[in-house]
């Protein structure tokens, strides 16, 4: 055979083998619990697909010209597990599966069908969105700007040059977070490397300190780190953090946190981290969320259209602009502005993440105001609210 030929075959044989890659569709599982495992273990997301497979028309048709298609196989193999929530009505789902699909539908506030949410692996909502016209590409491109949208994973890396991470952090004024682990014991990195894909870390990552990742043998022989030698010496084996100040870096105002997987971590890091927040409004959600774990507080979501809303403005200056609300705020609340304004413009950052909470929460009108508890559940969602500060404030009181 020539070797044109035999360079002809090989190019038949690729064409073919990708032809047929994702020709069995995707595969999607019904179990919760397990979409999440699967997630952890293969550091994806999770698509989950609220649909009436039987008889909604427009769950038939996402199903017929999108989620039935190569692209659409080819696109989430490598990025989400995906999960269908099924509620049929001419099938019988088992029982378990039926139960489990309700309490999703409440849990995550799906309405309408079909829905499709953006799920991390601890089954925290990253993006939402619905039936999309135009495909599969369409479809793709939607899925895209979502994504786009959230914050920036951060990547853990080793071999950093601690000289300048300790500059960085100084100029910033913001301490060091030292994320050591033991080269010589099995998936200690892994631990590590984990924290940083939990989206929250990006969150605090320059805002709350700046990490520095490195292995236990090498941190021992860092000339620049001999202050917190007795420090390291007497920690058990394997991975755990420091909170160091990038000024000083001595053992006096070293933090040190002991964890086994990246929930422990986190539990223990907000407890040691300096938390400055005393009830005034902010628009970072994701950081009111960091906030309000850390203080154990509620959270308050105020969707309104600030210069224009009519309803808005009233409820601003009869309620929100008030000593009484504000002073109750500051013990119990964490506040998130979540604007849509006619006359100015947001960042498209902050426009991509208001249209999202919009989605999320079901937005249809301002002002709404939602309240979240300790555990992020809704607990009280209303318009505008025509009573007295102190009613209003005794209504969340009783629901968080």
């Amino acid at each position: 055979m020539s070797t044109i030929s035999k360079a002809l075959l090989s190019i038949l044989f690729f064409v073919v083998l990708s032809s047929n890659l994702y020709a069995d569709g995707a595969k999607w599982i019904q179990d919760f619990d397990l979409a999440k495992k699967l997630a952890t273990k293969e550091n994806k997301m999770i698509l989950v697909n609220f649909t009436g497979s039987d008889w909604c028309p427009y769950c038939i048709k996402t199903e017929s010209e999108i989620f039935s298609t190569d692209a659409f196989a080819k696109y989430v193999s490598d990025k989400f597990i995906l999960l269908k929530i099924d509620f049929p009505r001419k099938k019988k789902l088992p029982r378990d599966i039926s139960i489990q699909n309700e309490r999703l539908a409440t849990k995550y506030n799906v309405t309408g069908l079909p829905t499709f949410l953006i799920l991390d692996s601890s089954g925290e909502i990253l993006g939402v969105t619905g039936y999309v016209q135009g495909g599969a590409k369409a479809w793709i491109s939607t899925c895209e700007d979502i994504l786009k949208s959230l914050p920036k994973k951060t990547t853990l890396l080793r071999n950093q040059n601690f000289s300048e991470v300790a500059a960085k952090a100084k100029e910033e004024n913001l301490p060091i977070l030292l994320l050591v682990y033991d080269s010589k014991i099995k998936n200690s990195f892994d631990k590590i490397k984990a924290i940083g894909d939990k989206r929250v870390f990006s969150t605090l990552d320059g805002w709350k300190f700046i990490p520095f990742v490195a292995d236990r043998a090498q941190l021992e022989t860092n000339a620049k780190l001999s202050k917190i030698k007795p420090l390291l010496s007497s920690t058990s084996s394997g991975q755990y953090c420091m909170l160091l100040d990038s000024k000083s870096l001595d053992k006096s105002s070293a933090k040190t946190i002991e964890f086994s997987d990246a929930d422990s971590f986190f539990n223990s890091l907000y407890k040691n981290l300096s938390w400055k927040y005393s009830g005034e409004w902010i628009t970072d959600y994701y950081k009111a969320k960091a906030i309000a774990k850390a203080q154990h507080k509620a959270i308050l979501l105020r969707f309104t259209g600030s210069d224009w809303c009519v309803w808005c403005k009233k409820m601003d200056k009869n309620i929100f602009s008030k000593e009484e609300f504000l002073k109750y705020a500051k013990k119990s609340l964490v506040l998130v502005d979540v604007d849509f304004p006619q006359n100015s413009k947001l960042s498209p950052a902050q426009t991509r993440q208001n249209d999202f909470l919009r989605k999320v929460f079901g937005v249809e009108g301002f002002p709404t105001i939602i309240v979240l508890n300790k555990d992020a559940k809704i607990v009280m969602m209303s318009n505008y609210y025509a009573g007295e500060p102190s009613i209003f404030i005794k209504e969340i009181d009783s629901r968080i």
